[in-house]
């Protein structure tokens, strides 16, 4: 017959941490009813662990040292202003300052198609395809730095711009905004000095099914001041 002192802390501790399996469970079990004094170890050693699970969650949270940037990183120019971060995102999203607006107009020299079923209305910017000139070369735009952003222009020249606020502007938000939005921010490109070009065109492209549309898009061409980036 197991002895009061055979109800080892060991045991108590795999009792209270859910170690035990089954026959090891049961004998322990009858071990502590055959002796009074081996219940109080038990609910002391369910004791001790409570109050140990309460200091640990007291303990204060170590957060990790979190390093700044040397100062005298900053541009040399003061900071540009919010104009210049959308500049930039309009360039960066459609190499060299192409915007695209408009809808598919069904080609007249293509075969007809089922006169019940209308044209299907498709986002100009899902019909690249390689087709227009609304393409970017991905890997000639880098980061250099995280106050300058590099832009290519004329495929061949780099430009860097500095965009210090430019992580501040939702530039999704801007490209979905309507044509009131869309007409503000060439006009204050332009009272800035900038030279805006807006060339109208058609850009061919084909459907699923098979047939051929036209979709009228109105590519904006950016010129900056140079004497403004730095």
């Amino acid at each position: 017959m197991r002895q009061p002192d055979e109800v080892t802390p060991q045991e108590l501790d795999r009792l209270v941490d859910g170690e035990l399996d089954g026959k090891e469970y049961q004998a322990l079990l009858r071990a502590l009813e055959q002796h009074p004094e081996g219940w109080r170890q038990c609910a002391l050693a369910f004791l001790e662990a409570q109050a140990l699970q309460v200091e640990l969650t007291k303990a204060p949270q170590i957060l990790p040292e979190v390093s700044q940037d040397a100062p005298g990183r900053q541009a040399k120019n003061s900071k540009p202003s919010s104009m210049w971060a959308v500049a930039a995102g309009l360039l960066l999203a459609f190499g060299l300052g192409s915007w695209t607006q408009g809808w598919f107009v069904e080609d007249e020299s293509a075969p007809a198609g089922d006169p019940q079923s209308p044209l299907t209305q498709v986002r100009p910017d899902e019909a690249t395809d390689g087709q227009g000139e609304a393409s970017i070369d991905e890997e000639s735009v880098a980061t250099t730095e995280a106050e300058t952003m590099r832009l290519v222009v004329n495929d061949q020249e780099f430009v860097e711009i500095p965009t210090s606020e430019a992580d501040a502007i939702d530039f999704d938000e801007i490209f979905r905004a309507g044509s009131r939005e869309y007409e503000r921010i060439l006009r204050d490109l332009k009272r800035q000095g900038h030279v805006v070009r807006r060339i109208q065109q058609e850009v061919p492209v084909q459907l699923e099914d098979g047939r051929r549309a036209r979709v009228p898009v109105d590519r904006i061409e950016i010129v900056p001041v140079r004497g403004n980036y730095q």
